[in-house]
């Protein structure tokens, strides 16, 4: 096998998610749930902003206008399917893995952390198991090989801090809400206002930022793979050592 065969194999089938999880995914389908639940959210969002900025609705009226039923309705339906689909993962990853960090709460609200060192070793020991039947002289040219891509990348650094972003998102959105209410501010400027909040908390903001990130993300990702390619060959190295001189130890005492 070719070094890049088996990086390839270590991106596609030996992924931390596919060892780690059994889930069986139907990506198509839930990239049109999304898509389609995404463009119901700018439908609604488009409409009320017409109603209550162009056509001068009052929001008391427009709260019980279809456009405003569209948009909080889809709007709920994103958060409800992102928070099914963490349950899910979280679930699945505590059957497989057993003790694990994260509660589901954390898992729901921020993701699996796929980071996490119980994570980690436990797909490195599902990869000692899948490599057994590669030498050491292989794992150790693959890794010499890696190891020298690795040598002239530089880590790729994002912008500006995403958490940050999203912490102070937060105040911003109260801040906004103790204008509307201290001044009482009425209008097309109270439309607009509300309208701002409506956009901060709502899940195509952070869409945006997470469309910017993933851009980024690319180059960080092809960094990360090569530092856990790496990691994990080591492991197993060091592993296979261990094993061996115990089963020496084993013998002489024998």
């Amino acid at each position: 096998m070719e070094f890049y065969q088996h990086y390839s194999e270590f991106l596609g089938k030996h992924n931390i998610y596919k060892t780690l999880t059994t889930i069986k995914r139907y990506i198509y389908i839930e990239a049109i749930i999304l898509i389609l639940l995404l463009i119901l959210v700018g439908i609604g969002m488009y409409f009320f902003v017409k109603d209550t900025i162009t056509n001068n609705i009052p929001l008391s009226e427009a709260y019980f206008e279809w456009p405003f039923i569209l948009m909080i309705s889809s709007l709920a339906g994103l958060y409800i399917y992102m928070a099914i689909d963490r349950r899910r993962q979280f679930i699945d990853i505590k059957k497989r893995v057993g003790y694990f960090k994260q509660n589901m709460v954390g898992v729901i609200l921020f993701g699996i952390n796929w980071d996490s060192i119980v994570l980690k070793y436990h797909w490195f020991d599902s990869l000692y198991n899948n490599y057994i039947f590669l030498n050491n002289k292989e794992l150790e040219f693959f890794k010499s090989q890696n190891d020298k891509e690795l040598a002239i990348k530089t880590i790729p650094k994002f912008p500006f801090n995403l958490s940050s972003l999203i912490s102070i998102s937060s105040p911003i959105i109260s801040t906004l809400s103790f204008i509307l209410l201290t001044f009482g501010i009425t209008g097309k400027e109270q439309n607009v206002m509300i309208i701002l909040i409506l956009l901060l908390i709502s899940p195509i903001f952070f869409a945006v930022i997470m469309f910017i990130r993933d851009n980024f993300n690319e180059k960080k990702s092809d960094y990360k793979n090569m530092q856990n390619y790496s990691s994990v060959l080591d492991y197993i190295l060091e592993k296979r050592k261990m094993n061996s001189s115990l089963q020496n130890e084993e013998l002489i005492a024998s």
